[in-house]
């Protein structure tokens, strides 16, 4: 965990964080691929497969489609290790064509922990999204 928000703050701005984006090495340490790194910075636009925040969302036609916030960074990573923790993709909580985020999808997931995890584990990622 520390590695990986040491690799966030080596970014040195807020990103949105997505798990194909997020590499375990063999030594332990986390590394996230820069996201401008990989892309052609021409435009900004709500593509599938990226963990928004809810806010961001359900508003994307009116938000801000600039730089991301650090809130929606830590949504980002808590989503992606919610993720890792269930072996299971999470963009169902995101309905494209109403542009609702489902909040129960999401506590289903979360709930899906208790008992697999350490309260602790299941309290950091509470805290993330």
């Amino acid at each position: 965990m520390q590695s990986c928000l040491n690799g966030i703050s080596e970014l040195g701005e807020p990103v949105l964080l997505e798990p194909h984006r997020i590499f375990i090495m063999n030594d332990g340490l986390v590394k996230i691929v820069d996201p401008d790194a990989i892309s052609d910075g021409t435009r900004f636009v709500l593509s599938e497969g990226v963990y928004y925040a809810p806010e961001r969302f359900e508003n994307f036609n009116r938000a801000d489609r600039g730089n991301s916030s650090e809130k929606e960074t830590m949504f980002s990573l808590g989503m992606s290790l919610l993720e890792s923790a269930i072996l299971e993709q999470c963009f169902d909580c995101y309905n494209y064509e109403s542009m609702k985020f489902h909040i129960k999808k999401l506590d289903e997931r979360i709930n899906r922990l208790t008992g697999v995890y350490s309260d602790e584990f299941i309290f950091v990622i509470g805290n993330l999204l």
